[in-house]
């Protein structure tokens, strides 16, 4: 599944329901954060249906882990029976990405 422009009531959601969840967190009229939405998407096709991919800005991810700020964007987080297993900041290849996330 793939939800793009996700707010804090769907992440909830999904890490409660102890799925893989990979957050893609990106910043509004960033061209490199255009870049990298577009390399998620690519990714997704690559996934196993059951891995929840869910697109979130900088300001509703802060907003949602109470946070003052996120020093890189963009970035993925994955997270597993509602833990952070994985940070991957900044923006790279669709390869190099896909190779940490399935490592």
């Amino acid at each position: 599944m793939y939800v793009y422009n996700a707010d804090e009531e769907t992440l909830d959601k999904f890490l409660r329901e102890n799925y893989r969840v990979l957050v893609g967190i990106y910043e509004e009229n960033c061209p490199i954060s255009n870049l990298f939405l577009g390399m998620i998407r690519q990714l997704r096709k690559n996934l196993r249906k059951e891995e929840i991919v869910l697109i979130i800005n900088k300001v509703e991810y802060m907003k949602y882990f109470k946070l003052s700020k996120v020093n890189i964007c963009p970035k993925i987080i994955v997270f597993e029976n509602e833990k952070e297993v994985k940070t991957i900041e900044g923006f790279r290849n669709y390869q190099t990405i896909y190779e940490k996330i399935v490592a």
